[in-house]
Formats: C-alpha cells, structure tokens, sequence
C-alpha cells in the first residue's frame, strides 16, 4: 500500500488513524519533540509501560525522562542527545539503561532522526526508543559462558601439562 502525504489526498484520515493504531499498538516508544520551544509534541502509550512514567508528566517536562537514565550512562547520554539536537549530527542511535520507579533496570535502544527548518536550524526531532533488555541479558550470559569456559580450557591445560610432567618424570 503506498500512502500519499500531501493533504489533499482522500486518503488522509485513514492514514492518520492507521498510524495512530499502529504507534499504540507497537511495544515500542514512537516520540516528536518541538526544539524552539523544546515541548513533547507526540508521545506513544508504551512510554508509561517502558520508562514507568506518566504521558502527562512528560509533556509537561519533556527531558523528564532523562532523569531515568541510568547514573553511569546519564552523561554520556545528555551530551550526545544535546549534540545531536543542536544540529551536529542527523541522526541519533544509542543504547543506555534506565531505570524505572520501581528499581528495575531496562536497556533501552533510542534512534532518531532531526529536521531542519528552512534557514537550516533544527527544528524537531523524532524517533523509537526499543526496550533491548532481553537481547542485553543474553549477551551478557553468553559472555559470561564464554568466560567460564575460558576458565576451564586454562584449568585443562595447566592440568595436562602436569600430568605431562608427571609422565615425564
């Protein structure tokens, strides 16, 4: 199905409401934000479920959710997110930890994309945030089973080389 987005297509509406089902029904965050005024301009409903923080509080405070993230990555985080809506970059990818109300740790993965007005300043940013908790976990248990059999690949060796000497000898 290909969409047309200029106004005058009859089409329009249902677009719009088949956008609308899509970013409430998708578990990730789809997210606009105004920059001259930095205002959240829309925000989809699994924010609430992944950041464990109200809509409304967030458009009333729209770095509100910067003060999930998590200590060690918060800075790393404002500076490339500051850089980014400064115009530096195009586009924003990064992962970082939060965490919620309730003390559990997420990871989150936030891509984005800025827009320009017409004198070439940024304008309004948008993008997903995708809650990558489970792939994070996997790789960190892989890692760590890659390192306890490291462990035992050097204890089998220092053992076979014992039992080597003691052969020798």
């Amino acid at each position: 199905m290909m969409w047309k987005s200029d106004e005058s297509n009859a089409t329009q509406p249902q677009c719009e409401e088949s956008l609308r089902r899509l970013a409430e029904a998708i578990p990730e965050v789809i997210w606009v934000v105004a920059l001259d005024p930095e205002r959240v301009l829309y925000v989809s409903p699994s924010f609430e479920r992944l950041w464990g923080l109200s809509i409304a509080a967030l458009y009333r405070e729209p770095r509100l959710w910067v003060q999930s993230v998590h200590p060690e990555d918060r800075p790393r985080v404002i500076e490339g997110f500051s850089r980014w809506i400064a115009g530096e970059d195009n586009y924003h990818d990064v992962e970082f930890r939060i965490i919620q109300p309730g003390g559990d740790i997420r990871w989150i993965h936030d891509r984005g994309v800025l827009f320009r007005n017409q004198e070439g300043r940024p304008c309004e940013v948008s993008g997903i945030s995708t809650d990558i908790t489970e792939r994070k976990e996997a790789e960190l248990a892989l890692e760590r089973a890659h390192q306890d059999i490291q462990v035992l690949k050097d204890q089998l060796q220092d053992e076979n080389i014992a039992l080597r000497e003691e052969v020798d000898h």
